[in-house]
Parts: C-alpha cells; sequence; structure tokens
C-alpha cells in the first residue's frame, strides 16, 4: 500500500474568477484525517480533486499514488465517497440501488445490510428515492460509502442533516472503520465527538491550508489534554494541585487536565491524551480572520 495516500503540490483551483484552493501542499497518510474549515474555505473541492470529480487548474494532487482526474475510474474502484450534491437514481428503492453498490464493489451484502440497519434505513428501503426526506437521503448517500471496504473513505459534511441519534450511529460505524481501511477522511465544520479519535488534520481558510500536521506536532501541546484512569482519584488530584495544574476536571471515571505534565504522575495514574481540536479550530480562525 502506498504510504502517502494523498499528496498536492502547488495544487490551485479556480472557478473563473474565483479562487477555491491557491498553492495547497499536503500529504495525508493513514488512520482518521479532519479537514475543517468554515463554509467556502475550500474543503469539499480539495476532496473533489482528490477522487477525480474536478480537474486542478494548477498543481498536481495524487491519490494512491495515481493522478485522478487521469485514471478516475481506477480512483473510484478504490475509493469510497459521499458528497452532499450526489444525486442519487429517483426512480430505485433504496434497498436497490445500495444493493446495485455493492454488486458493483463486489462486497458482501450483509455488511450494508448490518450498517443499514443501525441507521435505521431498513424501515422505509423499500421506497422508491423521489419519495425520500433530505435526511433519509442522507443516510442512503453515506452507506453507499460505508457500506463496502475502500482503501480510503471520504466524506464531506457527513453530519449535516443528520440527528443526534443518527450522528452517534455514525461515529460508532467510523470508530470502527478507523485502521480497518487506510485513510478516514472526514471534512466537517460540525464537531461531533469523533476528533477525539484524529491522527492528523488540516485546517483550511478562504482557500490556503493555516494549520496541517499530526496530533503528535509538539507545536500543538498546548491544546492537549491529558486523560488519567487511576484507582486512586484524591491523590492524584492532591498531586496535580501541589504541581500547579489548574485546569482539571471529572468526566465519567477519568481525571483530564492541561499543562505541564508532573513527572511522577505515572505512578498514580495510567495517562492516554487527546487533542482539543474544537479549542486549536477556533483560534486559528480567529487569528485567521484577524488578519484578513
Amino acid at each position: 500500500m502506498v504510504e502517502e495516500l494523498i499528496v498536492s503540490r502547488g495544487l490551485w483551483k479556480r472557478f473563473g474568477s474565483t479562487v477555491a484552493l491557491r498553492d495547497i501542499n499536503l500529504i495525508i497518510n493513514g488512520g482518521l484525517h479532519l479537514i475543517l474549515g468554515p463554509n467556502g474555505s475550500g474543503k469539499s473541492t480539495f476532496l473533489k480533486l482528490s477522487c477525480g470529480l474536478i480537474k486542478p487548474t494548477g498543481g498536481s494532487i495524487y491519490t494512491l499514488g495515481l493522478n485522478p482526474w487521469r485514471n478516475r475510474v481506477k480512483i473510484i474502484k478504490r475509493v469510497g465517497v459521499a458528497f452532499e450534491d450526489i444525486a442519487l437514481p429517483d426512480w430505485l428503492s433504496g434497498r436497490d440501488f445500495l444493493r446495485y453498490v455493492v454488486e458493483r464493489r463486489r462486497s458482501d451484502w450483509s455488511l450494508m445490510l448490518e450498517m443499514a440497519r443501525e441507521f435505521g434505513v431498513t424501515s422505509y428501503w423499500d421506497k422508491m428515492i423521489r419519495g425520500y426526506s433530505s435526511g433519509m437521503r442522507k443516510k442512503i448517500i453515506l452507506l453507499s460509502a460505508l457500506g463496502w471496504r475502500p482503501e480510503i473513505l471520504i466524506l464531506d459534511e457527513p453530519y449535516t442533516l443528520l440527528d443526534r441519534k443518527s450522528i452517534e450511529v455514525l461515529n460508532g460505524i467510523l470508530k470502527r472503520t478507523i485502521g480497518e481501511i487506510g485513510l478516514v477522511l472526514v471534512a466537517s465544520h460540525i464537531f461531533s465527538g469523533l476528533e477525539s479519535y484524529v491522527n492528523s488534520l488540516t485546517i483550511l481558510f478562504d482557500g490556503e491550508v493555516i494549520l496541517h500536521g499530526s496530533i503528535d506536532d509538539k507545536s500543538l501541546d498546548r491544546y492537549r489534554v491529558y486523560i488519567c484512569r487511576t484507582k486512586d482519584p484524591v491523590t492524584l488530584l492532591m498531586k496535580l494541585h501541589e504541581s500547579g495544574v489548574s485546569e482539571v476536571w471529572l468526566r465519567g471515571e477519568n481525571i483530564y487536565f492541561r499543562g505541564r505534565v508532573p513527572h511522577d504522575i505515572q505512578d498514580y495514574a495510567e495517562i492516554s491524551t487527546i487533542l482539543d481540536v474544537k479549542l486549536l479550530y477556533e483560534d486559528m480562525i480567529i487569528g485567521a480572520r484577524e488578519r484578513t
């Protein structure tokens, strides 16, 4: 498998006089990669370039080592995509359309059926798609990308039009998918909890990259949250207080904190870390707006 799954160099995309992306240089590897940014920042444009749905104006982009525009058929056979503006065949039922997807992908119908049941789609999927609501259509679009095992999964704004329960179902499916396939690439402006599982991220603003990196980057340490699992929370809280850690809070059975890690804290707790992606995003977007 290609280690660098998506690579862009000096990538530009214009729509007439409008510059959607300017000089984008990215290397995206495996795991869960989030592309964040406000509406109009270029997220969807980058994803469509990645799978060959539109042609670059300048520069280059490669997915799985292939030029997507020149190898669109090969790419679509290996990449699962869900875009908001995908047109569904109104003359088919949801079940028939998803059966067609499974047959074309030479996949296992049982996998699609399992996910369809999770989403509650089986309660209406025998009806013609023309009668579906926007939310019902959205679930069918998501299933067409999720219900097989691609090498890369690309989801554009997957949370819009979904209710809270459906968002939880989607996140559950994506958590299972991470690690089973090469790359899960999600573009969104909605924070749903999935960002706790991110391996790397990109933030776009006005068609430009304002941040790109791994969650392990030392430059992001100020946004790191430490999760402590301990059998002795009282001692741990005292230790954190004595060490001058001021941002401490409880969530469930775990203790969370920010700041410098006391040198001997491992004696009292099992520690893991996550990145506060929401705070990072807010700081980066505020800074970008102040500069414009």
